[in-house]
């Protein structure tokens, strides 16, 4: 379906199709009243369109892409093209390519990215309401930049690897089966969100990790990551940093996460008995990883898979498989225990 979709713009009749579109786009005619543009199951049909081939100068024109609703709409050369101002409302652009975009104080409503090229694209200013990115490629993009709102989206299946947020919102938002890898959301804020399937190398912070990026982009309220919800999801080396409020969060069911309440303190505990009561290899490994882990210390509370703990890489003077998942069965039990006993004196 995607070459057919993608080629249609291309053939004799595609190009010219597509030349009539800019067209009207530059002399602010409304896209209605291009008889050949149809509508796809409600929506404005744009599927596989390739807005990254456009050789178009800098530009504004109105946009009018739901009757009776209208906005300037930019593009420009070099590096990356940029959409200002632009409003799209019930559309389809399932499959189309817009890498590299800039979408700058856009708005998008019950609008499918479903399969289409998001590489790349920054969102500053802009709001996207009920809009579907299933299976989307999104590497490398910029969410929630200048705090861009998402609500009521859907990032099922999309391929987020590299994704950078910085201090947006996602309310309501569902991450399922997203291809979440090396992404750090940094001082993006979560409310009523999702998440299914394996996590790795993802930091959720409450804040801000430096003071630089907050004078860059401006002071926002802390992330209050409420009522989110881990349940069906694997955390691989997950960070919660910069006082992460995880008092609301659901962790992961499966009998291998663990959620503490106590995190400095049951640390601090660990770190005492280990170096007082421990022996050997297990000693010496159980007192690195805890170095590792009082980075975290910011935190109140933090959740921990114990199958983290047992990876060949990371254990490298425990060699046989057998005492690895050892060292992570006694190292979790011991913070288990810990935590156990925090929670009855303050009981």
């Amino acid at each position: 379906m995607r070459e057919e979709l993608v080629q249609r713009w291309h053939t004799e009749a595609g190009r010219w199709a597509r030349e009539q579109v800019i067209r009207h786009l530059q002399k602010h005619k409304d896209l209605s009243k291009l008889t050949f543009l149809q509508c796809h199951e409600g929506r404005w049909d744009l599927r596989g369109m390739d807005f990254s081939r456009t050789p178009w100068h800098k530009f504004s024109v109105d946009v009018e892409l739901t009757p009776g609703y209208r906005a300037p709409f930019t593009f420009a050369l070099g590096g990356k093209y940029v959409f200002r101002r632009v409003a799209f409302r019930d559309a389809d652009l399932s499959y189309a390519n817009l890498g590299q975009a800039r979408l700058e104080k856009c708005h998008f409503e019950n609008v499918l990215f479903c399969h289409a090229n998001y590489v790349g694209v920054g969102d500053p200013h802009s709001t996207f309401v009920q809009v579907d990115f299933f299976r989307a490629d999104m590497r490398g993009a910029t969410l929630g930049l200048e705090g861009a709102r998402y609500e009521g989206c859907s990032f099922r299946e999309a391929d987020m690897r590299g994704v950078h947020g910085y201090d947006g919102y996602f309310v309501g938002c569902d991450f399922s089966n997203a291809r979440l890898e090396e992404v750090d959301f940094e001082a993006s804020h979560f409310i009523d969100c999702r998440f299914a399937g394996p996590l790795k190398k993802v930091w959720f912070r409450g804040y801000y990790s430096m003071p630089s990026l907050e004078r860059r982009f401006r002071k926002t309220e802390r992330n209050p990551m409420r009522n989110v919800d881990f349940s069906q999801a694997t955390l691989w080396d997950v960070m919660f940093t910069n006082g992460c409020d995880l008092s609301t969060v659901v962790a992961p069911q499966d009998g291998e996460h663990f959620l503490f309440r106590h995190w400095p303190q049951v640390l601090a505990r660990a770190e005492e008995q280990v170096a007082r009561c421990w022996e050997g290899v297990f000693r010496d490994e159980a007192l690195l990883w805890l170095r590792v882990l009082r980075r975290n210390t910011d935190q109140e509370m933090y959740i921990v898979n114990r199958r983290d703990f047992g990876h060949p890489e990371d254990l490298p003077t425990i060699r046989e498989p057998a005492s690895q998942r050892d060292f992570a069965l006694r190292f979790v039990d011991l913070l288990l225990e810990l935590e156990e006993q925090l929670a009855r004196e303050g009981g």
